[in-house]
């Protein structure tokens, strides 16, 4: 089967890279050509446009930073189903989409998909840029039955787990509800640090004791050099916010009570408010929780 890998930032450049190492003939595309250079110095293929890349392969994986950007991909003048694709008659596309979306448009791509001859698998993600290099990652995959299974393939490439968690919406779904818990949890801890610190308790001494104990295993054990400052890999407060709004938007008429959940979104958008955006929000714990700076 041969591949097509739109969008190499910090998530897809690392997949891309582990489908190449499995040996799977590999086609890319992406704006930052210096990007698609490092993916064609390992033996892949460039194309120029979404739709010169649909007519080289089979299957299709996206990896694209906002929702806008998927839809040109997919939908534009330029891309993957546009007449220019020229992929042939009766040639089908596997999409496999592990950009973040909303339920609804989730839905709404795999019926478009479908109705262009295709078949589209909701593919979202965990586990960091870390987990894309490493091929570590989680993969909560929905849609149809016969294109999850198809797509397994290659998302065992990328991922130590890969589950079918049922139709169109349900992926990003359980993906939105991923994020809630561990961003509220990185919330907490941030708030934990920081009243340490305000008791005069040095940072090294708090990661010392929480790091092992309940509080903090095993998620904070891996995020030491993050909360220090040192990592780049850290979670931008704003992209984290994105997901908290992003779910409450679309949870929005579930009967359920999410108290904690809201209380957290609450504080990050303080946060942003303040001008905490870019930083994670560990490490940027006093800009936005010291008394000094309300």
């Amino acid at each position: 089967m041969r591949i097509g890998f739109i969008g190499l930032g910090k998530m897809g450049g690392g997949m891309a890279r582990n489908i190449v190492k499995k040996g799977h003939p590999l086609v890319v595309c992406d704006l930052n050509a210096e990007a698609v250079a490092g993916l064609t110095g390992l033996g892949a293929t460039a194309a120029a446009t979404p739709a010169q890349l649909a007519a080289q392969v089979d299957a299709v994986m996206l990896s694209l930073p906002t929702e806008a950007a998927d839809e040109a991909v997919l939908w534009s003048a330029d891309g993957l189903f546009a007449p220019s694709s020229k992929r042939g008659p009766g040639k089908s596309l596997l999409v496999i989409d592990m950009t973040t979306l909303s339920v609804e448009r989730s839905k709404d791509y795999a019926a478009r998909v479908k109705k262009a001859g295709g078949a589209y698998v909701e593919a979202p993600i965990s586990g960091g840029p870390v987990g894309a290099a490493a091929g570590t990652l989680a993969v909560m995959a929905a849609g149809e039955p016969g294109a999850v299974e198809k797509a397994r393939g290659l998302l065992d490439c990328i991922a130590t787990s890969v589950v079918h968690v049922g139709p169109a919406g349900s992926g990003t779904a359980i993906k939105l509800i991923n994020q809630m818990i561990y961003v509220s949890y990185m919330a907490a801890f941030a708030e934990g640090l920081a009243l340490g610190e305000a008791l005069g308790i040095p940072l090294e001494t708090l990661l010392g004791v929480l790091g092992p104990a309940m509080a903090g295993r095993p998620v904070i054990e891996n995020k030491f050099d993050e909360i220090r400052g040192l990592a780049k890999t850290g979670f931008p407060t704003k992209n984290a916010l994105h997901y908290l709004d992003l779910a409450a938007k679309d949870f929005a008429t579930v009967p359920s009570m999410t108290p904690v959940i809201d209380a957290a979104r609450a504080s990050l958008t303080e946060a942003v408010r303040r001008g905490v955006t870019m930083e994670d929000l560990m490490v940027a714990r006093k800009k936005y929780l010291s008394p000094e700076h309300c």
